[in-house]
């Protein structure tokens, strides 16, 4: 039973006994330095758990750390004689620090498809919109002549749609939700829904409020990266469409150099540098025009008409 705390929604009782039972067994796969515990989240702990014990005179505390990015958590039991920081798997840590999904029954979104024909949301001051017609979703916001990643827009609507909180904060100070924080509103003929979101959770999700609600949600970093997707997710990063086979002439400048390369052959090139013209290396031109082909945008940012500072170089 919740003695304690809690998002006041049901309790699946089931869930403590799974832990209780889980911590009979968690082995660490190794230890690590116990001066640097900043490094691990321990200093101070990210985690705290109190397990009070039959036949034992006070409780075990387990602390935790886990660092973004970091596949191992790092856990250390301050009653300890030794100064230990025991490295865990990630699964292990999970079952001793489940999230509050796992306890409670939280608040969702679990909207029929069919309802909903519009989807807009901000991500650090980019804008996205996307409609649905005939079945079909597409990109409104931002207008572009890039070709859309279909299945990129139709796995964001799904994933909104079916989305539900995984896990929820007892309080929204500190949480990162003002004026000016991201939003996902979505709506159709009889019903609009909005989620608010504020900063980072410690396991890399985001904070979430939906419909204006006073609880304080947890989006997941998996539902974050299905929902919230940049532009260079949403549209084809390929820079260039052209084949390999078709490219007869590239001309570079970089600073004071210029030079130019032509086919001469399926296989062959020249190369043109201050009017002097010599065969050039196939090998390395077969790479550069592999290079070129291949080459997929990092980020694309719409409201700029040409990168910002100066000119490094042109390829034609």
């Amino acid at each position: 039973v919740v003695t304690q705390g809690g998002p006041g929604t049901e309790f699946h009782s089931n869930a403590a006994a799974n832990v209780a039972r889980r911590l009979t067994r968690i082995n660490a796969n190794d230890v690590v330095d116990p001066t640097t515990k900043a490094a691990w989240k321990l200093d101070p702990p990210q985690y705290r758990a109190t397990v009070t014990v039959e036949g034992k005179d006070a409780p075990v505390v387990i602390e935790a750390g886990k660092p973004e990015g970091d596949t191992y958590a790092y856990v250390q039991i301050p009653s300890n004689d030794k100064d230990l920081v025991y490295k865990v798997s990630s699964y292990d840590f999970e079952q001793i620090f489940q999230k509050g999904g796992e306890f409670f029954e939280l608040p969702g979104v679990l909207v029929e498809s069919a309802a909903v024909n519009s989807i807009a949301y901000t991500l650090g001051g980019a804008s996205v919109a996307l409609t649905k017609d005939g079945g079909t979703w597409s990109v409104t916001t931002p207008e572009t002549d890039l070709a859309a990643e279909q299945s990129a827009v139709d796995g964001l609507a799904r994933s909104l749609l079916a989305w539900k909180a995984d896990d929820y904060a007892d309080s929204a100070d500190g949480k990162g939700f003002n004026e000016n924080a991201d939003k996902v509103t979505f709506s159709g003929p009889d019903a609009t829904h909005t989620i608010t979101l504020g900063d980072k959770t410690p396991l890399g999700g985001r904070y979430a409020r939906l419909d204006g609600g006073s609880e304080v949600l947890v989006m997941s970093k998996t539902d974050v990266d299905a929902i919230l997707k940049p532009y260079v997710k949403l549209f084809s990063a390929n820079v260039f469409d052209v084949d390999e086979g078709a490219i007869e002439d590239i001309t570079i400048s970089k600073g004071e150099t210029r030079y130019e390369l032509h086919r001469t052959g399926d296989d062959a090139w020249e190369i043109t540098e201050v009017e002097a013209t010599e065969p050039a290396d196939a090998d390395k031109v077969t790479d550069a025009l592999i290079a070129l082909v291949d080459l997929r945008a990092d980020a694309i940012d719409f409201p700029e008409m040409r990168a910002p500072g100066d000119v490094f170089g042109t390829v034609s």
